[in-house]
């Protein structure tokens, strides 16, 4: 009988040591299988809002691989804004090793090769914000309302096969099943809907409804500051510094396209505004302006600004250069990519960044993105703060400042969210 006992006690022992070595070899392998986590927002944001939403879903990523192997697929960008382009990848833009420090990502192109050019989602996560909902409670099902917006909708075959626009592959991009919730919540309310779901490539579609975990903190800033601009840009804005620009100069943005219908009370006449920047520029002893602007070509009005006391530089176009001056900037090295209006738009980002002063517009994210650059390099903030003054502009003292043809007192931007020093890891940023 002792006997009998002790061999079923060795059997259990045994049958006990292979179900735990058979959980832990599942365990490994979940773990180890990489999944994708796909994003797309309202194709009404703009380029900078949607870099920033980024840093969202890069936190969801780095949530999401506390449990496993996820990978961003970082999709292409497209802007309202631009004229000449659209679905341009990331890398066209930033540095995708300063991205990688921070979270594992692949470019939607590049997967689209590694799966033989064709690509079935698993699985879309489709969110609608609710405010009425307990903030960062479970998302809810809910039927699916998609919005007119070209790009925003979603329709299912009699197969059963979801279709969408998907960054203009929606020939070679489908999905297999659609889900949509509503919620109210940062990324990490999501977080237990995505573990739940055994799909390898999900989709959070409308992730702007997603909202940062860490608005200003540590890891806020540390994705933001991982945000660096591709070699190829930075090394186009330095010759243009260098051949353009003497080491002195004022940088200023000027938004008119959209605010000249949405905004007329931050957009000033721009007779105004040259004599704001001509008196700014003479206090400074600064002889050049570098201007960055969507204005159109057939905005008569922003002409003007060639008649300016100072000496107006803009890329890659301006009045110190001909056309043919710029035949070098035609193309993006490397990769021989065209130097499209998004491409042109960072280059003037980067020409701000570097400026010895830098006035800003009010409400503008392109001119916020450009304070926060200007704080990771270490410009002083008396020079990143600067605003044309405006009915819309207070100045540090809470009042306005609209002097036309008096002493000018420059208007001030408030700076609550600036990072809280300059660059620790990526400080080669220009």
């Amino acid at each position: 009988a002792d006997r009998r006992k002790t061999l079923m006690w060795r059997f259990l022992l045994l049958g006990l040591v292979f179900t735990a070595s058979l959980g832990a070899k599942e365990t490994a392998d979940s773990r180890g299988k990489t999944k994708y986590l796909m994003y797309a927002v309202n194709r009404g944001e703009g380029f900078n809002a949607v870099r920033e939403m980024v840093m969202r879903v890069s936190r969801l990523t780095q949530l999401l691989s506390a449990h496993g192997s996820w990978k961003l697929v970082l999709s292409p960008f497209y802007n309202p804004h631009w004229r000449d382009v659209q679905d341009v990848p990331w890398s066209n833009f930033f540095d995708l090793a300063a991205l990688r420090s921070q979270v594992d990502v692949i470019e939607l192109h590049t997967l689209l090769q590694e799966r033989g050019g064709s690509l079935s989602i698993d699985h879309i996560l489709h969110l609608r914000t609710d405010i009425s909902a307990t903030y960062n409670a479970a998302p809810a099902l809910a039927d699916c309302v998609f919005d007119t917006y070209p790009g925003n909708s979603y329709s299912q075959d009699s197969s059963g096969v979801w279709h969408g626009h998907f960054f203009g592959q929606g020939d070679r991009i489908t999905a297999r099943k659609l889900t949509c919730y509503t919620m109210l919540g940062d990324v990490s309310s999501i977080v237990p809907v995505i573990l739940s779901q055994p799909d390898e490539i999900i989709m959070i579609a409308r992730a702007e409804v997603l909202l940062h975990e860490d608005f200003g903190g540590k890891t806020f800033w540390t994705l933001r500051e991982s945000q660096v601009f591709s070699p190829a840009l930075r090394t186009i804005a330095r010759d243009f510094r260098r051949e353009h620009l003497p080491d002195r100069y004022l940088g200023v943005h000027l938004r008119r396209n959209d605010f000249l219908i949405s905004r007329p009370d931050i957009v000033l006449p721009m007779q105004t505004t040259i004599t704001q920047l001509a008196q700014l520029a003479a206090a400074h002893n600064i002889t050049h302006v570098f201007v960055s602007t969507d204005a159109r070509e057939d905005d008569e009005e922003f002409q003007l600004i060639y008649s300016a006391p100072f000496v107006v530089v803009r890329f890659p176009t301006g009045s110190i250069a001909s056309s043919e001056t710029f035949q070098g900037y035609n193309t993006m090295q490397p990769g021989h990519l065209d130097l499209h209006s998004g491409a042109t738009a960072i280059v003037d980002q980067l020409l701000c960044v570097t400026a010895t002063l830098f006035v800003g517009m009010v409400d503008s994210t392109f001119s916020s993105r450009i304070r926060e650059e200007r704080e990771f390099i270490g410009q002083p903030r008396n020079t990143t703060d600067l605003l044309l003054c405006s009915s819309s502009s207070p100045d540090s003292t809470g009042s306005h400042s609209a002097h036309d043809g008096e002493t000018y007192t420059p208007c001030r931007a408030e700076l609550h969210w600036l990072p809280p020093g300059p660059a620790l890891v990526f400080s080669d940023r220009v």
